[in-house]
């Protein structure tokens, strides 16, 4: 408790010292401070997972109950002075009901908050779901240090390796002995167990999109795979390397951050995280000597916090890597890593409001609150502000949260650091595009957008393109647009179909295959077959794999059909939504889209694509493509023809944008324009881009040297063009050479700079 919570600086009483200890020797002979890891258990990943209480209340732990059965089993500690702690009520009354249906007398159950002021000889103290966030840091460690603190001998923590890793527990790695109860052949005995899993591998600096990504040294479920090219051993080779920031992801993690507000927009795996993390850790870095300090960092998805959390860690540690000193802990105290709703839920009272009343429509909450209470009025709350996926926040949201950082300059209204990362294609839930200066703030020179994606494979992006394009409404394509503007997405022929062609990637691999079959069984058999191959055939790691789906009809006969066919190889189907995520070697994940945004997944198996229809017909097209663009490696989608108009539109796209992609191309021997158009560009700069597509579409450009009549030689510039008869040249730098550009001059050729106005 001293290290824990006090810097070490408290003392044991002398007579405390000197006191007898009366513990049975399963204690004495051990340890007096364990640590219970519960994934050493037997039984599935999903025992050690906490679920909702009853009335989906609070929470419990089922293996709780198993682990208190085999410590209660010594009679020592069984007719000792005990308390069971847990920081939620539906535990604590699930293991009180236990203890009197056991007849224990000497034995209490109860939660942190109603145990303070109270101590007792051994505190079995459970975590339940150290994951979740209902509770921010502080509050944690004064829970756990309550806990702990009840103990006059011994006390055992009940926790998983993830649990362990969270800020509030981590400090007790190192104060507590990982432990588990194993049979002796007479009697139970304490086994030292290691705190990392030992069939996980954690490969370190894979950027904050990795993090979740393990390779296995020894696999626990059945494979058949050994050749060197099987895509399992590609992709536990490919684990370990170590990925390097490009040249943007280094330019844009290093610019300055001026206590202003910037905005990040980028293709889906352009490493918009990677960002947000590094200016998070750099902005706490300068402002550490402000008191008080309060950083947010907000977001959409729960599932994300975790992933955040250790990226915000690993970028943290980064910054001290060429100190001469070891990077101190991570100020967590000063920041809290907060989802849209808890905001809310935090104001929303302020004004008469709850968020009961908008279940998830934050944009509309925000919309009543903003009406009842003008943003000029409301208080800071924040220091600094990053906020991520901003496109599922909506306007009003936006506008909420922006008036709640605090101005660095009183008399400046654009000096809120408030530091936006957005991309609308990834927008699941049809948020209006925000007007940045109805909000008060000027975005002019400080937007910057990532255009390279170093997730997916140029096939896989390429299809949920067009996917994308194709399927969403006219009105919604400005992004794609905008894209097409830059030369990050260029709009080609194949065969005769129009084909949008991603500049933003290069990275090659196997193209994505769509299966279709007439009934759904049918379909959900054949995925079962396909994954049973890629674990057994082809080695692939179950926790390399990911199922995203849409609609609770289809994960019930998900689950119905795929557990029992995997279980038979020993890999264990988990569903998991609005959480961090929890796997083990032999976890295959089955998730939504909403869940899975910033995360990736080697292989990502799409069931029951023709699903993805909201109630009312409408096509969800860009929860559709969020789902695609999570996969790295290989794509799978399958469907079935068992559906209505919006269904089989769905079907009929992917299925004819997969043929496209499929398709032996005709012989192209030109090089394309936006071949052209960059090479010019890499030579004047982009920033004159716009001006170079107006030349393009107005004039014949030519890339070939001037020559006279008789064939000599005039001039070589970047490229020319006729104007009226008139040859125009535009040569990289301002022409110093008056007398050059005279002579040219002679023979009726006008010479321009980049960006000079052509009539």
């Amino acid at each position: 408790v001293s290290n824990y919570q006090y810097g070490g600086i408290l003392k044991t009483a002398k007579e405390t010292v000197s006191r007898p200890a009366n513990l049975t020797p399963l204690l004495s002979n051990h340890s007096r401070a364990i640590w219970y890891v519960l994934d050493e258990e037997q039984g599935d990943l999903s025992s050690i997972r906490a679920e909702r209480g009853p009335g989906n209340k609070s929470w419990i732990r089922a293996v709780t109950f198993s682990v208190l059965e085999k410590i209660l089993n010594d009679p020592a500690i069984r007719n000792s002075k005990g308390m069971f702690i847990s920081p939620f009520t539906a535990q604590s009354h699930a293991v009180a009901n236990l203890f009197t249906k056991w007849q224990l007398t000497s034995w209490e159950s109860s939660t942190v908050h109603s145990q303070q002021g109270t101590e007792t000889d051994i505190v079995v103290f459970d975590t339940v779901n150290a994951g979740s966030y209902g509770w921010p840091y502080e509050e944690w460690k004064r829970l756990v240090n309550v806990a702990l603190s009840r103990a006059r001998e011994a006390v055992i923590v009940l926790a998983s390796r993830s649990e362990m890793d969270e800020p509030y527990l981590k400090p007790l790695r190192s104060l507590l002995t990982a432990s588990r109860l194993e049979d002796g052949g007479q009697s139970l005995q304490w086994q030292k167990v290691s705190a990392t899993a030992d069939n996980l591998l954690k490969i370190a600096n894979h950027g904050p999109a990795d993090l979740n990504v393990v390779s296995e040294t020894k696999p626990n479920y059945e494979t058949i795979a050994a050749a060197p090219l099987d895509l399992g051993k590609q992709f536990g080779e490919r684990k370990t390397m170590k990925p390097v920031l490009s040249r943007d992801q280094q330019r844009i993690a290093n610019l300055s951050l001026d206590g202003k507000p910037r905005l990040v927009r980028g293709v889906a795996g352009s490493g918009k995280s990677i960002v947000l993390c590094t200016w998070l850790a750099k902005t706490v870095k300068r402002m550490e000597g402000n008191q008080p300090l309060c950083i947010w960092a907000v977001y959409a998805n729960r599932s994300l916090h975790k992933l955040l959390r250790q990226s915000v860690e690993s970028a943290w540690a980064d910054l001290w890597k060429d100190s001469l000193y070891d990077a101190p802990d991570f100020p967590w105290e000063n920041v809290s890593l907060l989802h849209v709703k808890d905001v809310l839920a935090g104001l929303l009272p302020d004004a008469s409001l709850s968020m009961d009343a908008f279940e998830f429509d934050y944009d509309r909450a925000a919309e009543e609150f903003l009406r009842r209470q003008d943003s000029a009025t409301i208080l800071p709350r924040c220091s600094a502000l990053f906020i991520d996926e901003a496109q599922d926040m909506g306007p009003s949201m936006l506008k909420l949260l922006l008036s709640l950082v605090q101005r660095s300059d009183t008399e400046d209204a654009n000096s809120k650091p408030a530091h936006i990362f957005y991309d609308n294609a990834q927008n699941i839930y049809g948020r209006k595009t925000p007007k940045w200066s109805d909000f008060g703030i000027d975005m002019r020179g400080r937007s910057t957008i990532m255009r390279e994606n170093f997730r997916s494979t140029n096939a896989i992006a390429e299809l949920a393109v067009n996917t994308l394009h194709r399927l969403v409404d006219p009105d919604r394509r400005d992004d794609q647009n905008e894209l097409m503007s830059m030369g990050l997405i260029e709009k080609t022929e194949i065969n005769g179909q129009t084909w949008l062609k991603v500049r933003f990637n290069q990275v090659d691999g196997p193209k994505p295959f769509f299966r279709c079959y007439d009934r759904r069984t049918e379909e959900i058999n054949a995925i079962a077959n396909h994954l049973v191959q890629l674990i057994r055939t082809e080695g692939v790691s179950p926790s390399d794999i990911c199922v995203i789906y849409n609609g609770k009809h289809v994960v019930q006969l998900l689950e119905s059909i795929l557990k029992p066919t995997l279980s038979q190889i020993g890999v264990e189907l988990s569903i998991q939504t609005n959480r961090p995520f929890e796997r083990q070697s032999n976890t295959l994940v089955i998730t939504t889209s909403h869940s899975y945004k910033g995360y990736e997944s080697e292989v990502v198996i799409i069931p029951c694509v023709d699903q993805f229809v909201a109630a009312e017909g409408k096509v969800l097209a860009n929860n559709l493509y969020v789902a695609m663009t999570r996969a790295r490696s290989l794509l799978c989608l399958y469907a079935s023809y068992e559906c209505g108009a919006a269904s089989r539109r769905i079907v009929e796209t992917i299925s004819s944008c997969v043929d496209t992609l499929n398709a032996t191309p005709e012989v192209d021997m030109t090089t394309s324009i936006q071949d052209d158009l960059n090479d010019i560009l890499d030579q004047i700069g982009t920033q004159h881009r716009a001006w170079l597509i107006d030349l393009w579409k107005r004039f014949a450009i030519r890339q070939e040297p001037i020559v006279d009549d008789e064939g000599h030689l005039l001039a070589q510039p970047l490229f020319w063009f006729k104007n009226d008869n008139v040859r125009v040249a535009c040569f990289p730098l301002t022409r110093g050479d008056g007398a050059a550009v005279d002579r040219l001059r002679q023979f009726e050729i006008l010479c321009i700079n980049p960006g000079d106005r052509v009539v």
